[in-house]
């Protein structure tokens, strides 16, 4: 497979590198269809109202797509579920892919 991020002759040395080797995971359709369409037809949650996506209250914007809000601001909306993921694993992730070497990003 050929991968469009590189990773420098340093980066292949470091132990995890094994990781970066291994397959991504599929692409869900629903997400590949977005690029066959028009830009999302929902606008995405005002910034004055962004209570009602942090309250799970959101659900007459955007979910999944993109487009451009009226005052010229571009927004992604994107949805991932992990099954099996818990907090204590994200407490951990955050702060390990943001230091050291750019790889832990990569991956």
């Amino acid at each position: 497979m050929n991968k469009a991020v590189g990773v420098s002759r340093e980066e292949m040395t470091l132990p995890y590198y094994k990781f970066f080797e291994q397959p991504l995971a599929e692409i869900p359709a629903e997400k590949l269809e977005i690029l066959k369409g028009d830009p999302s037809a929902l606008p995405a949650v005002p910034f004055e109202q962004r209570n009602l996506f942090l309250t799970g209250e959101d659900k007459d914007f955007c979910q999944l797509g993109y487009g451009v809000m009226p005052d010229g601001t571009g927004f992604v909306c994107n949805q991932t579920y992990m099954p099996g993921v818990t907090g204590e694993m994200l407490d951990w992730w955050f702060p390990w892919h943001s230091v050291g070497s750019d790889l832990r990003y990569k991956i």
